[in-house]
């Protein structure tokens, strides 16, 4: 198994996986941070590859902002009120640039 992924601090996010060439697997036979007990037999080719493709808006959070928001949601919510804070300035204030 090929896995392309990015690290962060503590967290992982796996990008890809494929079946490995032969070439790969003699290549990282001997890799110590693969362990025999690593099971990806009900991994799912390409699960994520259409919206992967399309793009995303991945944000990374800093510790001290993260025990604020600890998820999606907690983002996304605090993001909403301050762009619904940002449409109200529009309208009372036309020319401020927010």
């Amino acid at each position: 198994m090929t896995v392309v992924h990015t690290e962060r601090d503590d967290h992982i996010r796996i990008i890809s996986a494929r079946k490995a060439t032969k070439n790969e697997k003699q290549q990282f036979i001997k890799d110590p941070d693969m362990l025999e007990e690593y099971d990806f037999s009900k991994g799912v080719r390409g699960k994520y590859a259409k919206r992967y493709a399309e793009g995303t808006n991945m944000v990374i959070i800093e510790p001290d902002v993260f025990k604020y928001f600890p998820d999606h949601d907690a983002v996304n919510d605090a993001l909403r009120s301050l762009a619904a804070i940002f449409d109200k300035q529009k309208k009372n204030h036309p020319k401020t640039k927010v």
